[in-house]
């Protein structure tokens, strides 16, 4: 349709007027292109070409608020960091008590508390443990860590990017008629 057309044609329209292929600015780039934008963005920082530049989700949020702003719009990214949280579902962490782990999932009510898959080489990897932070009181995030950084054998038990997918059901949107 002509609509999504034109928010493809202005996934990178910059609030600010820095964006191609018309350098729109502010009211002038289509609402759902906005929200397009933010994404297409921070997709871009998480999962470049080459995956040794990658940020992580944490980093890219921090970028994309700290020293960016002017370039989005401000309430879908309020939105969007409201959403993912200060540390998003994929972000590989070391633990105050010095432990690896990996979000998996946010807690709005506290966002330094999420909860977490552990890195412990003794226990199945499809065993893994998961922390509620939240009730773990006496451990919190200590730092966010780039896969790339993790040794090896943490890297392939965590498996940032294996263990966070996607499913898309075709059939979602439609209604089905009772029989």
């Amino acid at each position: 349709t002509p609509a999504v057309q034109n928010i493809i044609y202005q996934h990178h329209e910059y609030q600010d007027g820095s964006g191609f292929p018309l350098h729109l600015k502010g009211e002038a780039v289509d609402p759902l292109a906005r929200i397009v934008v933010v994404v297409n963005y921070y997709d871009s920082l998480c999962n470049p070409p080459n995956a040794a530049n990658a940020l992580t989700p944490h980093e890219a949020l921090s970028l994309m608020f700290a020293q960016q702003r002017s370039r989005f719009d401000a309430k879908v990214l309020q939105i969007l960091i409201r959403c993912l949280g200060v540390f998003p579902p994929g972000t590989v962490v070391r633990l105050s008590n010095d432990i690896l782990g990996l979000v998996i999932s946010i807690n709005a009510a506290r966002p330094l508390k999420p909860n977490v898959i552990i890195y412990d080489p003794e226990v199945p990897k499809h065993e893994a443990i998961i922390v509620d932070l939240q009730e773990e009181t006496d451990i919190s995030i200590s730092q966010a860590i780039r896969p790339a950084q993790l040794p090896r054998p943490a890297f392939d038990y965590l498996s940032p990017r294996k263990r966070i997918s996607y499913y898309f059901d075709a059939d979602a949107g439609k209604q089905t008629q009772a029989a």
